[in-house]
């Protein structure tokens, strides 16, 4: 199976066909090893929330002048050390307050969909993988052929996150609630939405992700993720 694909990824540049596919899900549900599954199919993926934290610092200034005094009325500080923003300190004002977190989004979403498109444009020859988890806020998913939407259960993601970011679980929480309704965001684009379930071991997500590529390369198919 992973052979045949990646004979098809090849016809496809040699087609000079350039195939963009969106990783997409809530945090934690593992974006980052679907992503890796499919650059090893010959992808070439890009996180979206890499970026992002770029577009943070690059933006600093604006940052500071937007959130300064609600971190201070919070007790926190947005500036580490090193004189970078604090990521963590700006998310935990950020994700409990929505209108807080629709401000910064309007600060760095422009640059984050301008650096994606500029990394597709960069790569004519490659087939394409925007990982991220907010992508429906960006005008690139236009340019996407499908969309994988990564699930996994609640109690999976939450372990993951304590285990990788060591966040404050009240943190955890806020940031999995303005999550809550990320799937019905991006039925509402009306785009061809793949599930990829990441509930048990990793051979079982490769034959997934394989499944939905093969479907992908069939074209035509819809309503994939009903199966």
């Amino acid at each position: 199976m992973q052979k045949k694909l990646l004979n098809k990824t090849a016809d496809r540049k040699e087609e000079n066909e350039q195939l963009v596919l969106a990783v997409v899900g809530p945090m934690a549900s593992g974006k980052n090893l679907v992503s890796e599954i499919l650059e090893k199919n010959g992808f070439l993926a890009i996180d979206a929330d890499r970026v992002a934290h770029t577009a943070i610092e690059e933006n600093k200034e604006k940052i500071l002048e937007t959130f300064q005094k609600d971190a201070e009325k919070a007790g926190l500080s947005l500036l580490g050390p090193d004189g970078s923003i604090n990521r963590r300190h700006l998310g935990r004002i950020l994700f409990a307050n929505p209108s807080l977190l629709q401000k910064q989004e309007a600060i760095i979403h422009p640059h984050v969909d301008t650096k994606l498109n500029a990394f597709i444009d960069s790569h004519p020859q490659q087939n394409i993988v925007l990982n991220a988890t907010l992508l429906y806020k960006t005008p690139v998913i236009k340019r996407c052929k499908a969309i994988l939407y990564v699930q996994s259960p609640l109690v999976f993601r939450f372990y993951r996150v304590i285990k990788r970011d060591s966040l404050p679980i009240k943190q955890i929480f806020h940031r999995f609630l303005a999550q809550k309704k990320l799937f019905s965001q991006y039925k509402n684009l009306n785009a061809d939405i793949l599930i990829v379930r990441n509930y048990r071991s990793k051979k079982c997500l490769e034959k997934q992700v394989f499944k939905r590529l093969k479907q992908i390369f069939n074209e035509g198919k819809q309503d994939y993720g009903r199966k």
